[in-house]
């Protein structure tokens, strides 16, 4: 009798615990999935076969850039000449959209002609450029980016998101402008 007994209270058991068990599971199916900070942000992606041109405002990632003017600059009198023969001035405006910490700097942006050829920074300016970290939401960042380049008619500047995401700019630089000599 003691195996009848010892049986009857397992299964008695075993048949609580599955009730109670299988109440836990309708309350969490009513939870509605919320969509993190980071996925929101790592969704603002524009098109890939975009290009954008100076004076669009781009959204990407929790940024917002813009291309406000491009021009060629002569060079300081204090330092070196650019190594290509032209400086091009890269005017830039910022904006960061979103509560996460996110920084901006100078090795997120490449500029390419259309040939493929790739151009580097310029350092010779004592203005340091476009450099900003700890970046506060809505407020818009001035600044200027500068590129030692050949004297080619256009070029594409793509910017790299924190991300992964990537947004083109034609850029078709002026001569230089009376305000930038």
């Amino acid at each position: 009798m003691d195996i009848w007994k010892s049986l009857f209270c397992v299964m008695s058991t075993m048949i609580i615990i599955g009730a109670v068990m299988s109440g836990c599971n309708s309350e969490e199916a009513d939870i509605p999935f919320k969509e993190s900070e980071q996925d929101k942000v790592m969704d603002q992606v524009p098109p890939k076969d975009k290009l954008y041109k100076e004076g669009d405002t781009v959204q990407i990632q929790g940024m917002e850039i813009t291309i406000n003017k491009a021009t060629y600059t002569p060079p300081d009198d204090y330092y070196t000449n650019p190594e290509k023969g032209n400086i091009l001035t890269l005017d830039v405006t910022v904006k960061k959209t979103t509560d996460m910490d996110l920084s901006l700097f100078l090795y997120d942006f490449t500029l390419k002609d259309y040939q493929g050829n790739e151009y580097s920074n310029y350092t010779g300016y004592t203005d340091l450029g476009m450099a900003k970290s700890h970046m506060k939401k809505n407020k818009e960042y001035k600044g200027k980016m500068y590129f030692d380049v050949t004297g080619y008619d256009s070029f594409e500047l793509t910017y790299k998101g924190y991300f992964g995401g990537k947004v083109k700019f034609n850029i078709v630089p002026v001569e230089y402008w009376e305000e930038d000599l």
